[in-house]
């Protein structure tokens, strides 16, 4: 999947922020250790600001940062070129939305001072649909299937398969109904089928809860 046809199948921000936090909740019941997801959020990265990070395990991460008016998304991965190192800055900073410069320029998403993502996507709560800019010559190709699974819909056989690929967690029938109800359940019939599931797990888990921000 390319840039483009990524940008035509992620939702608007509100449907976003949903799938962002119930891929985050997956991947804390999981694995407790933070540092193994692949999907991490933070509800209160900063005022106002939520943050979703996406891994791919071999070092090519997308930043999603979401305020209630406009979100950017922004994929990172060292074996391609930064649009602040080939000079695209200057010309971003004048398309994108004048609230999101700022993160251009934010040292989270720099390396070494210089803006690290090869591909920057922003979208507004008034647009029809999503921007981005590259500085990859391949159509912005990328680099991780993780990605896939925030657009288009989330599909419980895509995340299940992801799960199986980097997790190697054997999906048993009662694992699969639990994906379907975090994914697409009410958030009463989620918390239940978690009890049940994971009921001891979830004290060693309850401030990633809290700093996901979802409700059960």
């Amino acid at each position: 999947m390319n840039l483009a046809e990524f940008c035509g199948k992620i939702p608007g921000l509100e449907e976003l922020k949903s799938r962002l936090q119930k891929l985050a909740l997956m991947d804390a019941l999981i694995l407790p250790d933070w540092e193994r997801r692949y999907f991490s959020f933070d509800m209160n990265w900063g005022s106002g600001e939520s943050l979703a990070t996406i891994r791919n395990g071999s070092g090519a991460e997308a930043h999603v940062l979401l305020r209630s008016s406009a979100a950017l998304v922004l994929v990172s991965d060292h074996d391609l070129p930064s649009l602040g190192s080939s000079g695209f800055l200057p010309d971003l900073e004048r398309r994108i939305p004048a609230e999101l410069v700022e993160y251009l320029h934010e040292p989270a998403f720099c390396y070494g001072g210089t803006f690290a993502a090869a591909s920057c996507s922003w979208r507004t709560s008034g647009d029809s649909g999503w921007h981005f800019a590259t500085a990859n010559c391949d159509h912005g190709l990328l680099p991780f299937n993780a990605l896939g699974l925030i657009a288009g819909g989330v599909d419980v056989n895509g995340y299940v398969d992801h799960v199986v690929e980097v997790y190697e967690v054997e999906p048993s029938a009662a694992f699969l109904r639990t994906v379907d109800h975090v994914l697409h359940g009410s958030p009463e019939m989620a918390r239940a089928i978690i009890d049940g599931r994971y009921g001891e797990r979830l004290a060693d888990i309850s401030q990633d809860i809290v700093e996901i921000g979802i409700r059960l």
